[in-house]
């Protein structure tokens, strides 16, 4: 399995160039701002966060980090992944790879799982410092709170490596990899929120609904994108009731927490395929 030798060397070529440490420092460092910062505020609705039970103050900790996580991922995954392939071939150094027996295919997973290992990794190690604080100010445990919690933030950043890796197979330029990744990133971080709102606009004439119950149409164009699907998968912590009441009813399995995971599944396999069915036919 030549891939496993691609995704490897990926891996450690971070570790010398000290990518991954620059990585998982910025985590750490989100990881902790934000432990601390949480532990000094009132949590909604308590009074005093010092009354909440353990196991509730882990969660709404869990809560407080997702937001940065949501912006921080993306950004790191796409700026790791943009140049893996296109920047190997501007440099000459893809055909040098090409030369051993890897097939193409290979060399696009194996891209794939290395610069993902590399932002996981830093995730792990950032959140689990989290964890660790959390263990110190609020005497909770809740690991399996917090291992669900790392497993959706490294299936985010699995789906942004991809989409960067296929951006990076797909052209022969690093810098219009570069672009692509700049545009995507806006495009589901700026952009993509305002869509459902147009179209609800459009069919309704008006922004909001006079009940405040909105259509499940709605709110699955929301989780269409990587990060409204990562937002989605927040409901295994927080239950359905919320959402019940936005949409007046039954919450249909498409906006289930699972279903989430299924479109971050189809991120992470869709535009590598893409990137790879052009890179397979490539002139390099």
């Amino acid at each position: 399995m030549t891939w496993v030798a691609v995704a490897r060397k990926d891996f450690h070529d971070a570790i010398r160039s000290q990518t991954l440490w620059v990585v998982a420092g910025l985590f750490a460092v989100l990881a902790v701002a934000a432990a601390i910062l949480f532990s000094f505020l009132a949590l909604p609705g308590s009074g005093d966060r010092l009354t909440l039970p353990s196991s509730n103050r882990m969660y709404n900790l869990i809560l407080f980090l997702r937001t940065p996580a949501g912006w921080l991922v993306p950004i790191t995954a796409l700026l790791v992944g943009y140049k893996a392939i296109a920047g190997e071939r501007e440099s000459g150094s893809l055909k040098l790879l090409l030369s051993l027996p890897h097939e193409r295919r290979d060399v696009v997973l194996g891209k794939i799982v290395g610069r993902t290992l590399v932002v996981a990794s830093a995730i792990t190690a950032g959140f689990a410092t989290a964890f660790l604080i959390g263990l110190v100010l609020y005497q909770s445990s809740s690991p399996l709170l917090f291992l669900a919690f790392i497993a959706f933030t490294v299936a985010l950043s699995t789906a942004f490596v991809s989409i960067a890796v296929g951006f990076s197979a797909f052209t022969a330029s690093a810098s219009r990899a570069a672009a692509g990744a700049v545009g995507t990133f806006a495009l589901f971080n700026f952009v993509w929120g305002g869509v459902p709102n147009a179209l609800y606009l459009l069919s309704a004439g008006s922004m909001m609904p006079a009940t405040g119950e909105f259509p499940a149409w709605f709110v699955f164009l929301q989780r269409l994108s990587p990060t409204g699907a990562y937002e989605g998968t927040f409901l295994l912590f927080q239950g359905s009731s919320l959402l019940q009441s936005k949409l007046g009813g039954p919450v249909p399995f498409y906006l289930s927490w699972w279903f989430a995971l299924v479109i971050l599944g189809l991120w992470i396999v869709l535009p590598s395929w893409v990137g790879y069915l052009r890179f397979r036919d490539a002139d390099l």
